[in-house]
């Protein structure tokens, strides 16, 4: 398949599963994690490869531009100091705490990997922050403060 016909497929069944979670009581992210996977049974996907560049270039720049777009300026203005202390701070304790507690668990696992490891899962993940966000009943400030920390960590 070519990328654009990909893209297209991919972005037809987004909108299908987006709309489908209009009447269905779950997250967002659950629904498309579940998308995704009957997406991978179809003949044809299971062996779709995008190359990283195009991923890159194609989903994450509208999704930053989103986040950036929709958050409150003077409200992240106002919450700049817990924001840049959980961005870079509490990443950084979190990848230091992971790598070494996983290289302790798993001797054989190298240092640097664990440390990887752990930058991969030390983020927060925006798209699940405005999904429990927006069903709970959390107050603006933590909710920008969340959403403010998952944009610098996505950007960065």
């Amino acid at each position: 398949m070519e990328v654009i016909e990909i893209t297209l497929g991919l972005l037809l069944a987004v909108a299908a599963v987006a709309a489908i979670g209009k009447w269905v009581p779950l997250p967002l992210p659950i629904l498309l994690l579940a998308g995704g996977v009957a997406l991978s049974w179809v003949p044809g996907f299971a062996s779709l490869r995008i190359e990283p560049e195009i991923f890159f270039l194609l989903f994450i720049p509208p999704l930053l531009f989103s986040d950036g777009w929709l958050i409150p300026k003077r409200d992240l203005m106002g919450a700049i100091r817990p924001v840049l202390f959980l961005a870079f701070g509490l990443v950084f304790l979190t990848v230091i705490v992971v790598g070494y507690v996983l290289h302790w668990l798993i001797p054989e696992l190298p240092l640097a990997a664990a440390f990887a490891l752990g930058a991969v899962v030390s983020p927060t993940d925006a798209v699940s922050v405005n999904a429990i966000t927006s069903r709970l009943k959390v107050p603006s400030r933590v909710t920008t403060i969340l959403n403010g920390e998952s944009l610098i960590n996505d950007a960065s």
